[in-house]
């Protein structure tokens, strides 16, 4: 057997191994999913909404709910769950999973399974909720899962979740909750809370005219 020798000056070739496998794939997932923050949050700067962005707030007594955007509008706060996703999204509404698919995929490939965006979401809008019921009880918290990439959403998920497009459309036709209303001193309620724990994270931005 002949063994072959690298050329001089050529770069060798290393396979990663599982961890760095791992790290990487979690860094390309992170580096996404910000993108996808980036410009979810660019269309509500340009509505000029009042509005908070990576805000985290407590959740029961010793837990927190970490929010990607909090939205004020005159009907009520939309709390917005950003994916940035591709492949085939598959799934139903009550699901605590969805399963993503990519073409090529062979038969006998485990499933790539992502927790339900709805069901993260139920659980931001309940802290929110829970931070400004005081204010008023009967206020209105929504929930917004917004997806963008380039993911295909199967009909059974599509009536629950907005393209970046539709999304920008209803920030287009919302608007500004009154300055001294219940939805905007939620709003600044909700602002005061996240303030303290800043430190947790790299800290809650604001945006429009709240």
């Amino acid at each position: 057997m002949r063994l072959r020798r690298r050329a001089p000056g050529t770069a060798s070739r290393r396979l990663c191994s599982d961890a760095e496998h791992a790290v990487l794939k979690a860094l390309r997932a992170e580096m996404q999913g910000r993108r996808g923050e980036d410009e979810v949050r660019a269309a509500i700067e340009q509505s000029n909404l009042p509005a908070l962005h990576d805000l985290m707030l407590p959740r029961g007594a010793s837990h927190t709910a970490q929010i990607d955007h909090l939205v004020a509008t005159s009907a009520g706060l939309l709390v917005v769950e950003t994916k940035r996703l591709s492949g085939r999204i598959v799934g139903h509404s009550q699901d605590d999973h969805w399963r993503q698919v990519f073409a090529g995929d062979p038969e006998d490939a485990p499933p790539r399974r992502i927790y339900s965006p709805l069901r993260q979401n139920a659980v931001h809008c309940a802290a929110v909720y829970e931070a400004v019921r005081d204010i008023e009880a009967d206020i209105f918290v929504h929930s917004r899962v917004v997806m963008t990439g380039v993911a295909e959403i199967a009909p059974q998920l599509a009536p629950f979740v907005l393209t970046l497009a539709a999304f920008t459309a209803e920030l287009r036709s919302a608007h500004a909750p009154q300055p001294d209303g219940a939805t905007a001193r939620a709003l600044r309620r909700v602002a005061a809370l996240a303030a303290r724990y800043d430190g947790r994270r790299s800290g809650t931005m604001v945006s429009g005219s709240g």
